[in-house]
C-alpha cells in the first residue's frame, strides 16, 4: 500500500509524504530481508529527491536508512543520491540543507571521491555561530568526510572548514552538540597528524587564537580549553609535563592568559589527566596562589578548577580541608572548591569526604569569621544559594560578593550534596550535630530540611534515611 502511495502522481502531497515515512522506516527496519520490494521502495526514494514538494521527506528517509543497520541498500545509488545532495546543502530552505548534511554523514564513505571536495565547500560555507543546529551538521559532515578520505582532504579542510571551526570554538555561545561536533573534527586531524594541519600546527593555532584576544571572557576561556584538552590528549608524556608546567607559569605570572590557562587546567583535572605527585603539587601551588592574589574572576576559576583536582588527588583534598580548618582568608573559595569537588563525585566517591571534610562543614560555621572583604574570597549572593545547589561541574553562574552568610550557604549545599551521596553514612555522622545549639546545627537542620523536601532528584534512600528524623526536622521547620 505504501508503495502504492509513493508510486502515484495524484496522491495528495501529505498522504505522499507519510507514505515516505513509511517506506523509510521499512527499509530502515528489515532492509534485505524485504527482498525485491527493498530495491523497488529505495528506487522509489531516490527518484522522489529531484521532486521539490517530496525531496525533504525523501531525503529524511534516506538518512533513516542510511544511518540504520540497513544502509547497503544504498549502495547501488549512491552515485545519484549524491548529486542530488550537492544542490540541497546549499538550498535556502534549513531544514531540507540540514537533512541533507546528516545524509551526507551517514553515507560519507559511499560519497564519490569527485564530489566529496564540493560537498565540503559548500558544507564548510555554514559553519558559524548564527545557527549552532546548522553548523553541528556540517561540521559532522565535515569530519565524516575527512574521515573516509583520509588525508587527500586534510588540505581542503585546511582551506574551507577549518578557520571556521577555529572562529567558533571562540564563541561564547557553543555548547553541547556543535562542541562536540568541532572536538570531533579537531581529533580527526589530530590522528591523520597530515600538513598543513599536523598537530604541531593545531596547537600552535589554538594558542594564538586565544592570543589575539587581549581579555577573552571566561566563557570563550571555557571553550577554546575543551579543544586544548583534546590536543593534551594525542601529546607524549613529556610534552604533557611541558604543557602543565607552561598552564603553571602562567597562572603565576597572572598575565592575560590567566583566565584561558585556569579553564585549560579545570579541563585537564576534571578527565584527570593531570598525574598525582608532583604535577598536581605544582598545579595545587599556583591555583592557591591565584585565589589569595589573582582578580575576581580568577579566583573563582582558579576555585573550580581546584575542585576539579580535588576529585580525585587526595594529597590536594587533605591540604584545602586544612586551609579551611586554619585559615579564615579565603575561605568562601576554598569551600567552594569542595563543594565543587562533590559536586563531580559519585556515591563511590563520598568516603573520601569523610571525616575530614565533613567536620569542617560541620565546625566552620562556629569559627568567628572576622570582617570579610572581597579580596577575602568572592562568594555568591545569599539569594542565589538555591540556584548555586544545582550548579553545573563548571561552576558557573554566581555573583560576586562575600560574607558569612554565604559559608552558611556553600556549606549547607556541600552537606546536602553528600546526604545525596551517602544518606545513610552522612545522616549518621550528622546526629549528635542535630542535638546541638550551636549555629552550624541550625545550618546543618535548614540544609537537611532542603535538600529532604525540595529536591526531586534525592533518591529512595535520601528519603528512607531521613523517615526517622522527620521529628526533629518538623520541630526545627515549626520553631
Amino acid at each position: 500500500t505504501a508503495l502504492s502511495r509513493l508510486e502515484s502522481f495524484d496522491e495528495d502531497a501529505e498522504v505522499r509524504n507519510a507514505a515516505i515515512d513509511c517506506i523509510g522506516e521499512l527499509v530502515g527496519s528489515f532492509g534485505g530481508s524485504l527482498g525485491a520490494q527493498a530495491s523497488n521502495a529505495t528506487k522509489l526514494l531516490v527518484d522522489r529527491l529531484a521532486l521539490e514538494m517530496a525531496r525533504l521527506s525523501a531525503v529524511k528517509a534516506i538518512c533513516h536508512i542510511a544511518a540504520g543497520p540497513h544502509g547497503k541498500v544504498l549502495e547501488p545509488y549512491s552515485s545519484e543520491i549524491s548529486r542530488n545532495l550537492v544542490p540541497m546543502i546549499s538550498s535556502p530552505e534549513r531544514a531540507l540543507c540540514t537533512e541533507a548534511l546528516d545524509t551526507v554523514t551517514a553515507l560519507s564513505g559511499s560519497i564519490p571521491m569527485e564530489l566529496r571536495e564540493e560537498i565540503l565547500k559548500s558544507s564548510a560555507v555554514l559553519v558559524s555561530e548564527d545557527d549552532l543546529r546548522l553548523s553541528t551538521s556540517a561540521l559532522r559532515a565535515a569530519t565524516a568526510l575527512l574521515v573516509a578520505t583520509g588525508p587527500p582532504l586534510v588540505p581542503r579542510i585546511a582551506e574551507s572548514a577549518w578557520p571556521k571551526a577555529m572562529l567558533l570554538s571562540r564563541s561564547v555561545f557553543v555548547h553541547g552538540a556543535a562542541q562536540e561536533a568541532l572536538l570531533s573534527l579537531l581529533r580527526a586531524l589530530l590522528v591523520l597528524d597530515q600538513a598543513p594541519l599536523n598537530q604541531n600546527t593545531l596547537e600552535q593555532m589554538l594558542w594564538q587564537s586565544a592570543a589575539d584576544d587581549a581579555a577573552p571572557a571566561a566563557a570563550r576561556s571555557e571553550s577554546l580549553a575543551k579543544s586544548i584538552r583534546v590536543v593534551f590528549e594525542t601529546q607524549s608524556s613529556g610534552k604533557r609535563t611541558e604543557t602543565i608546567t607552561t598552564l603553571c607559569k602562567a597562572v603565576d605570572r597572572g598575565s592575560g592568559g590567566t583566565l584561558l590557562s585556569l579553564a585549560c587546567i579545570t579541563e585537564l583535572a576534571g578527565e584527570k589527566l593531570i598525574p598525582s605527585g608532583a604535577l598536581c603539587e605544582l598545579v595545587q601551588e599556583s591555583l592557591l596562589g591565584a585565589i589569595m592574589t589573582a582578580t575576581e574572576e580568577a579566583k573563582k576559576l582558579a576555585s573550580v578548577a581546584l575542585g576539579a583536582l580535588m576529585w580525585y588527588d587526595s594529597k590536594s583534598l587533605c591540604c584545602v580541608v586544612d586551609l579551611v580548618k586554619n585559615e579564615p582568608a579565603n575561605r568562601y573559595l576554598l569551600l567552594f572548591a569542595l563543594k565543587e569537588s562533590i559536586l563531580r563525585s559519585s556515591s563511590n566517591d563520598a568516603a573520601r569526604f569523610m571525616p575530614e571534610a565533613v567536620s569542617v562543614f560541620l565546625t566552620v560555621n562556629d569559627s568567628p569569621l572576622g570582617s570579610s572583604s572581597p579580596s577575602g574570597g568572592a562568594a555568591p549572593a545569599p539569594e542565589n544559594a538555591t540556584e548555586n545547589s544545582d550548579t553545573t561541574a563548571n561552576g558557573s553562574g554566581a555573583e560576586i560578593s562575600s560574607g558569612a552568610e554565604s559559608i552558611r550557604s556553600v556549606t549547607s549545599e556541600s552537606i546536602g550534596l553528600l546526604v545525596r551521596l551517602a544518606p545513610d553514612a552522612m545522616l549518621s555522622s550528622l546526629d549528635a550535630s542535630l542535638g546541638m545549639e550551636k549555629e552550624s546545627a541550625r545550618v546543618l537542620r535548614a540544609s537537611l530540611v532542603k535538600h529532604a523536601v525540595t529536591s526531586g532528584n534525592a533518591g529512595e534512600a535520601v528519603r528512607v534515611a531521613l523517615a526517622p528524623r522527620m521529628p526533629a526536622l518538623v520541630e526545627f521547620v515549626s520553631d
